[in-house]
């Protein structure tokens, strides 16, 4: 289910890609060949006899949306590249197309688990590529986006009483090892979320992974969120400037920034800290090694997001609401008739949103102090509450 989810996501961002943004990513013969891998793995679960009902529907509607979108994909790649380059690029896609059907029918037979870790594994590869094209898009779109308001976020973190953590940022830049070794962790993290995802379903006591399936849905979230509230982060906002001359937070007045040639590079809320948080969640029920390594790989994805500049610190705060919404919204052994499961999610949902215009109302917004502290006390509080609830609703089911 996750692989299958994972990509038939890809002709949604190629809608908006297809002319003239998605040269910027990857080939065109290239992308139709992911098409052709899904295609196969939606056909096999056509003719499994579990693959009757709801599946079923779902794997042939799947089935024509792939379809449809790889013939116009191959319209349009053959009338720019010719045929040549195009079947050129989709060859060098056949050897894995190939191998991915034949190892999912063999994984399939060894039981459930091995199946399901594997379709993790894709959704994990998918997301790779999905975030590149996210990306592109985002850059390429930024002269559409709404006024950029900074440094926001950099004042909410003064209002907060969070700006000592900014120390980092010095203390990583004058460790060149560290520097390094913390960046591999920061840049890769989706290749260290695959052992996590086979932790989750070999060495704790749930009974089915679903680390990959909430990386992949609070990917595509995040995306129009960024949209919504875009922002520069410290490192590109205070260039030159930043981490050892960073100005008084409060005397930076929030301004509109205009400038075309300065890219946006989100923050809010921040996919890194999300991801992280998701890990530590899928081993809660794993011994207590596991759980403090994974502990460990949060807390230095939370140095590398500020040590670098990439994230300013309420960029975490405001990663909770969204946890706890793609948590519930994803819970495979939760009933949707749970009041704690849509009780997580309207309240993560709620707290997302007041965030978002917290931010798009300032800094008339800002003159009230009280209201950030309020908010982002129940940032913490309730994802807390409600997801140790939640935790042990799954538990309970599972």
């Amino acid at each position: 289910m996750v692989a299958r989810l994972a990509v038939c996501a890809f002709p949604v961002t190629e809608i908006f890609a297809m002319r003239h943004l998605l040269p910027l990513v990857m080939p065109v013969g290239e992308v139709v060949a992911i098409e052709v891998t899904a295609s196969c793995m939606i056909g096999l679960d056509v003719w499994r006899p579990t693959g009757r009902g709801v599946n079923g529907a779902f794997a042939a509607g799947a089935l024509v949306w792939l379809a449809a979108s790889g013939v116009a994909l191959t319209w349009l790649g053959l009338g720019a590249e010719g045929f040549g380059p195009f079947f050129a690029q989709f060859r060098t896609m056949l050897l894995p197309i190939v191998a991915f059907a034949g190892l999912a029918r063999l994984l399939a037979a060894r039981g459930p688990k091995f199946a399901v870790v594997f379709s993790c594994c894709v959704a994990v590869s998918c997301l790779f590529v999905g975030a590149i094209m996210a990306w592109s898009v985002l850059d390429s779109a930024v002269k559409y986006l709404p006024v950029v308001y900074d440094p926001v976020l950099y004042r909410i973190d003064f209002m907060l009483g969070l700006s000592p953590f900014y120390r980092l940022a010095i203390w990583l830049s004058a460790n060149p090892h560290v520097f390094g070794a913390v960046r591999v962790l920061y840049e890769y993290n989706l290749v260290f979320a695959v052992p996590v995802v086979f932790a989750e379903a070999f060495v704790t006591r749930r009974p089915a992974a679903g680390l990959a399936l909430q990386l992949f849905v609070s990917s595509f979230l995040v995306f129009p969120l960024f949209c919504v509230l875009p922002v520069m982060d410290p490192l590109f906002f205070f260039v030159g400037v930043f981490p050892g001359h960073l100005p008084a937070a409060m005397s930076v007045s929030a301004h509109a920034v205009l400038d075309p040639g300065r890219t946006v590079r989100n923050t809010f809320p921040s996919l890194h800290a999300t991801w992280a948080i998701f890990l530590l969640l899928a081993v809660l029920d794993g011994p207590i090694w596991l759980i403090g390594a994974v502990a460990a790989y949060l807390a230095v994805t939370f140095f590398a997001t500020i040590g670098f500049g990439e994230h300013y610190v309420v960029d975490w705060v405001g990663a909770l609401p969204l946890v706890l919404f793609v948590w519930a919204l994803c819970a495979p052994w939760v009933s949707w008739r749970a009041a704690v499961r849509w009780g997580a999610m309207l309240a993560g949902a709620a707290l997302e949103a007041a965030w978002l215009v917290l931010g798009r109302t300032a800094p008339v917004s800002l003159d009230w102090p009280v209201v950030v502290w309020v908010l982002a006390g129940l940032s913490v509080a309730v994802p807390g509450w409600l997801g140790w609830r939640l935790f042990w609703a799954e538990r309970g089911a599972g």
